[in-house]
């Protein structure tokens, strides 16, 4: 795992279209790219090969929590090697990297999924997405005392708008 480099864009796009059997996360990466809005980025690799994908990027929340708070999407591994644990390897990776830059991350994902790596439903702390109820899907990873429980809405930033 390592961050990502000078060059590695149309690696990671071809990565993000062909995981997501379109283009539409790959836009949606660039138009985070053009906008400077991703705070980190990592790539997982495999033989010098770009085989995974993660971003996170800043999330709006109203009222204010206590510190940043992120959103981890996209999240990618190219079909070839998914279901090997490398999404596992590069979520941990990316978590252990992000956790001295935000107080919490955010992400709407399977609700099955991401309780491994510690999300919890948001609704529990009375945390909501702007955009609709997504019920379990929106999770977050709280990295202590972000959200009190007071009622708070999350807006991502607004190139997601177009997905």
């Amino acid at each position: 795992m390592r961050d990502v480099g000078p060059g590695d864009h149309a690696e990671i796009l071809r990565v993000l279209i062909a995981a997501f059997s379109g283009a539409d996360e790959a836009r949606l990466v660039e138009r985070l790219w053009a906008e400077n809005a991703i705070e980190l980025e990592r790539v997982a690799m495999i033989e010098d090969e770009i085989v995974g994908y993660c971003a996170f990027s800043r999330v709006s929340v109203a009222p204010p929590a206590a510190g940043v708070v992120l959103g981890l999407a996209p999240v990618a591994v190219a079909p070839s090697r998914q279901n090997e644990g490398v999404g596992s390897a590069l979520i941990r990776d990316c978590l252990a990297a992000v956790k001295n830059r935000a107080a919490a991350i955010v992400l709407l994902g399977h609700a099955d999924y991401y309780p491994r790596f510690g999300f919890t439903p948001a609704g529990r702390k009375n945390v909501a997405w702007d955009m609709r109820d997504a019920g379990a899907a929106f999770q977050l990873l709280d990295f202590g005392g972000a959200f009190d429980g007071a009622p708070r809405k999350v807006s991502y930033h607004p190139a997601f708008s177009a997905l």
